[in-house]
């Protein structure tokens, strides 16, 4: 079986594979060697150091090429992503070519539910404010800018309740914060003790909530789901988080309703377009945070999605069902 991957997970991938599949043969090959002198391969592992600074609407070199042996292969069979999301549209080609995808979906969930709640927390003790404050020397109490409210009591909405909502909603309660979710099906997990809702429900929520967390996959049914009605019924002193994607949200929108002081603030770490424009507004608006799609780095990542792919190699040569294997229309 031919694997095709990068050179730093090849080093990292080799002994651990052999050691769990000892009577299974393999090759492993590097885009590098398929420029070379072509060839076709089964398995494709997706790392993190491939994609490198890659954004939604700006590629690297080494993930186009990356891509281009994807299509290429004749004999694909299966492609294991660094990602948790996995709307690309070089993945639903291949799909619907009969490859399996699967994501890293919960490999970085604990990561990116911290970086929401840290969202959640600059903006709820103004830090935004403060910082700006602090590089201008100046001493501004809050006691003059104006008190914050706390977060106990507080209600939130985390629309999505895959691994990374579903932590979300851990930490949440945790601060003494009421949590509500939206979410693709209707009802409610077994264990879980707070109200839940579809999709169809959040304009009708929104009006009470003082945080809304956007943690689901973009899809046809999530694009631009918080658009302009919904952003209209929030509170003027809400905020909204979002770690999810950019298109879940109308950004023109959002944009809006923040120039004309009728919501509270922002942490954004996606968005439409990716890098976001020099020009965006966003960039200066006082009360919001700009991180660059972010939210789940961390030096440990690439360990647990190599972790991942092993076991899901194992199941693969059983031909058993894999770990997060993506389903699309």
């Amino acid at each position: 079986m031919r694997i095709l991957s990068s050179a730093a997970s090849i080093a990292a991938l080799a002994d651990p594979i052999r050691r769990f599949l000892p009577e299974a043969q393999f090759e492993f090959l590097t885009p590098a060697d398929i420029a070379d002198r072509g060839g076709d391969f089964e398995v494709a592992l997706l790392s993190r150091d491939i994609a490198g600074t890659s954004a939604s609407d700006v590629l690297s070199e080494s993930l186009v090429e990356f891509y281009a042996a994807m299509r290429a292969s004749q004999t694909l069979r299966w492609v294991q992503l660094y990602s948790a999301g996995a709307d690309r549209a070089v993945y639903r080609e291949l799909y619907h070519q009969g490859v399996t995808i699967t994501t890293a979906a919960g490999t970085t969930a604990t990561e990116v539910a911290h970086s929401a709640i840290a969202g959640m927390l600059a903006l709820a003790r103004r830090f935004p404010l403060l910082m700006q404050a602090q590089r201008d020397r100046r001493w501004a109490s809050l006691h003059r800018e104006g008190l914050p409210q706390g977060l106990a009591g507080s209600h939130a909405l985390v629309v999505g309740f895959g691994p990374i909502g579903k932590a979300i909603c851990g930490l949440l309660e945790a601060f003494g914060v009421k949590v509500s979710c939206a979410r693709r099906t209707v009802g409610a997990p077994d264990g879980a003790d707070f109200e839940f809702l579809t999709y169809d429900g959040i304009n009708a929520v929104v009006p009470r909530m003082d945080w809304i967390f956007i943690a689901c996959p973009l899809t046809p049914l999530t694009r631009k789901l918080v658009g302009k009605q919904v952003l209209g019924n929030m509170k003027p002193s809400a905020a909204i988080i979002n770690v999810a994607r950019g298109g879940v949200i109308d950004q023109d929108a959002l944009i809006e309703r923040l120039l004309e002081g009728r919501l509270g603030g922002a942490f954004l770490d996606v968005f439409e377009v990716e890098p976001l424009p020099a020009d965006s507004p966003l960039w200066s608006m006082p009360n919001v945070m700009v991180t660059p799609h972010s939210a789940s780095h961390t030096l440990e990542n690439a360990g647990r999605v190599r972790e991942l792919f092993v076991q899901n190699l194992g199941r693969f040569m059983l031909s058993l069902p894999m770990e997060n294997e993506i389903r699309l229309s």
